[in-house]
């Protein structure tokens, strides 16, 4: 397996061999060993998910090396603030938090399951027991319910320092990281287009991948930012007026989906940088959805929809239409429709 090393990778080896706050032959012992698990990771769990779980968006090396992307583009000014060993772990998290997967969708966040592929990942060697406590604990709150049956699921995390290599590990930070680089893991890499035009996945699983197919997310650390892009295409076949009503039903339930998980992103977002400081740059929620019919771009009059940190005192959280009415999806849908049969009659006159 070729793999070339993310900036987020580069930045744990160099700290690591730095020697300021484990010595040098430590720092290569823990990199050589992370290159080690990663490996075996990449070879012989991820692969197999796909063969498991047919229908499921990509979580192979792809998708893991977008986690670490992701979290090099969050941290991206803030370094300083994630201690040489934090960062190691970090690494780990984003290549154990998905192996789960292995044994079915349900429940591959358990904390049992990662941990005993961790187990087999490491050959069951006791020097790695704190670590695979560690990363297993933190990794098991990117998903699912805390025991309270609430979905804080971080909280159950100590808020006091875990100790590894005689420094402190600060899990809710780590957790908060690795839950919102991974919920910005979204986009076409994480499907396929052939698959997904002839229509190879289950019906049950075509929606999110239509869902991937159509975001684009943008870090913009600088800017203090999370922009989402999603570009649905929307295509006439043969003229046929079932594929046209088809398409858009199609699309309706494309766009009530996007709603619902741009609020969910706008809840991490907000969630996750109450548990780590780092991530409080990220004040704004931009979004834009653009919209192609038969290969040409459609101006439905959708101006950029802006998602910020104001919540008014008594007022509950908003809803998407609250922000702008013009996405309405209604009203989108009257628009579409209209331009796709002005598109089917000017065909027809050609």
């Amino acid at each position: 397996m070729t793999w070339e090393n993310t900036q987020l990778e580069k930045r744990m080896h160099d700290r690591l061999l730095s020697g300021e706050e484990i010595s040098k032959s430590e720092g290569e012992e823990l990199y050589s060993s992370y290159i080690t698990a990663r490996r075996k990771v990449c070879e012989e769990i991820l692969p197999e998910i796909k063969a498991i779980e047919k229908n499921l968006t990509d979580h192979g090396p792809a998708h893991i090396k977008n986690v670490l992307n992701n979290m090099h583009s969050l941290l991206e000014k803030d370094y300083e603030r994630i201690s040489d060993i934090e960062l190691y772990v970090l690494c780990l998290l984003a290549l154990f938090h998905d192996v789960g997967n292995i044994h079915g969708r349900k429940g591959h966040y358990d904390k049992k399951v990662i941990f005993q592929i961790y187990d087999y990942v490491r050959g069951g060697d006791p020097k790695y027991d704190v670590e695979r406590n560690i990363v297993a604990t933190i990794a098991s709150t990117h998903s699912g319910k805390a025991s309270d049956g609430s979905h804080d699921t971080i909280k159950q995390l100590t808020d006091t320092k875990t100790g590894f290599f005689g420094k402190g590990i600060d899990s809710r930070k780590l957790a908060a990281i690795l839950r919102l680089a991974d919920e910005l893991a979204e986009g076409p890499q994480r499907t396929s287009n052939f698959m997904f035009l002839h229509h190879k996945y289950s019906s049950a699983s075509m929606p999110f991948h239509r869902y991937a197919a159509s975001k684009n997310v943008y870090i913009d650390r600088g800017n203090g930012r999370i922009a989402l892009t999603y570009i649905i295409k929307l295509n006439h076949k043969d003229r046929d007026p079932d594929f046209l009503a088809q398409d858009l039903s199609d699309t309706r339930e494309l766009l009530e989906y996007i709603y619902k998980r741009i609020i969910k992103l706008n809840q991490e977002r907000l969630y996750n940088k109450f548990y780590c400081n780092i991530l409080g740059a990220f004040s704004v929620l931009s979004v834009s959805i653009d919209f192609v019919i038969d290969g040409l771009p459609v101006d439905l009059g959708l101006k950029e929809l802006i998602i910020n940190d104001l919540q008014i005192p008594g007022e509950g959280h908003k809803q998407i239409t609250e922000f702008d009415r013009a996405y309405e999806i209604g009203k989108i849908m009257k628009t579409l429709t209209q331009k796709k049969q002005r598109n089917v009659r000017n065909k027809k006159s050609v």
